[in-house]
């Protein structure tokens, strides 16, 4: 049985997909400055949501390591996962011969753990650009769509049953 709350409730069309060229100017966007690929395409909530804490994340892991998060010495791994967030990234990896704070200070390992988790939601916020599942509706079972919700003008057509004598 159906609850009136979902009988009363259009069903959604599935969003269109943008155009090949204006999803890859997204994803190009969304790498080097997350949050943007989403504006561009007109996702303001979750553009400034990801800007906003992808950003603030991936820069407070770069200062708590003192910009030194880029380190291909000893942390060859953590390096590679930041590669998902480009412009931290490729900063990062150009000042990565000034940095002279050392491994040895209290913050820098979480701070190189910050940059990497920063980018790696970077990763998953890019994977959400180019959802299929966006806004598509849910698949009908067999038994629901046998079962068609009465709506009210439905309702109003269906002819009285004959007056028992």
């Amino acid at each position: 049985m159906t609850s009136p709350a979902s009988a009363s409730a259009p069903a959604a069309a599935p969003t269109p997909r943008p155009a090949p060229h204006r999803l890859a100017a997204a994803l190009l966007a969304g790498w080097l400055a997350p949050g943007t690929g989403h504006l561009l395409l007109g996702r303001r909530g979750k553009g400034l949501l990801f800007a906003v804490l992808l950003n603030g994340l991936y820069f407070c892991g770069a200062a708590f390591a003192s910009f030194g998060h880029i380190d291909t010495l000893n942390r060859e791994v953590m390096a590679a996962l930041q590669v998902f967030h480009g412009s931290g990234f490729i900063a990062g990896w150009l000042a990565r011969d000034a940095f002279t704070g050392g491994v040895n200070h209290k913050l820098y390992e979480a701070g190189v753990l910050y940059a990497s988790v920063a980018s790696l939601l970077n990763f998953l916020a890019l994977m959400d650009l180019v959802s299929p599942a966006r806004g598509r509706p849910r698949p009908r079972t067999e038994a629901a769509a046998a079962e068609t919700p009465a709506t009210p003008a439905a309702v109003a057509e269906t002819p009285a049953p004959p007056a028992d004598n």
